[in-house]
């Protein structure tokens, strides 16, 4: 669910960044629905934690320069 969370978060930035309002709230709210489930999972079991560094992406967006 995190690989999940993870990807969707990468494909809600390329959305934004292209301006794509309506691609964007939809990836937003899967990664909400995600979370959601990754919480409820957590909230049931004492040994699992969340660890946001595993959600971060590091998407940067360049323009191609024909390379």
């Amino acid at each position: 669910m995190e690989r999940n969370v993870k990807h969707d978060k990468k494909l809600f930035e390329y959305a934004k960044k292209s301006g794509d309002q309506i691609r964007g709230a939809h990836y937003k709210s899967m990664m909400g629905n995600y979370r959601s489930k990754i919480r409820s999972l957590v909230d049931k079991h004492d040994f699992l934690y969340l660890d946001y560094s595993r959600e971060k992406n590091a998407t940067t967006l360049s323009k191609s320069d024909g390379k």
